[in-house]
C-alpha cells in the first residue's frame, strides 16, 4: 500500500498522522510537534506558509515534502526525491504504478514534474 492514498487525496505519515486535503496550517504544525517530526515553517503575513519536512522515509524510500498553503488551506504538496531515495525503478514507473494513467481527481491533481532549476523529478499534488 502506498503512503499516498489516489481516492481521497492524503497522505500517510505514520500510522496515525495524516495529511488530509482540507488540511489547516495550524493545526498540521500542532500535529507535526506532538509526533516529534523535524521540519521547518514559515507564515508570511498569513497570506501564505509552508512546512518542510526533509527526510521523510516510507516504503524505503525517502523524500523532501514541500507542504504549501494559501490563506491556512492546503495548496499543494511537492515529494521531492533525496539522492538516497531507494528507488529500484524510475520515478514515472513508480508514479503509474500509483496512479496508473490517471492525473485529475476529484480532490486535485497529481504529477511528475522536473524542478525548473535543478533539473531534478518530484511529484507535485495540487488540492482544489
Amino acid at each position: 500500500m502506498s503512503f499516498i492514498n489516489t481516492e481521497n487525496g492524503h497522505i500517510q505519515l505514520s500510522s496515525t498522522l495524516t495529511i488530509q486535503p482540507f488540511a489547516d496550517y495550524d493545526e498540521l504544525i500542532e500535529l507535526l510537534k506532538q509526533h516529534s517530526l523535524e521540519y521547518v515553517h514559515e507564515n508570511r503575513y498569513n497570506l501564505y506558509q509552508y512546512i518542510i519536512i526533509s527526510r521523510f522515509k516510507t516504503e524505503n524510500k525517502s523524500f523532501l515534502l514541500d507542504i504549501y498553503f494559501d490563506k491556512k488551506k492546503l495548496k499543494s504538496i511537492s515529494l521531492g526525491f533525496s539522492c538516497d531515495a531507494g528507488f529500484e525503478v524510475s520515478y514515472e514507473t513508480w508514479l503509474a504504478n500509483l496512479t496508473g494513467s490517471q492525473t485529475n481527481f476529484e480532490w486535485g491533481t497529481i504529477r511528475l514534474e522536473e524542478h525548473p532549476k535543478y533539473n531534478v523529478p518530484f511529484i507535485n499534488m495540487q488540492y482544489k
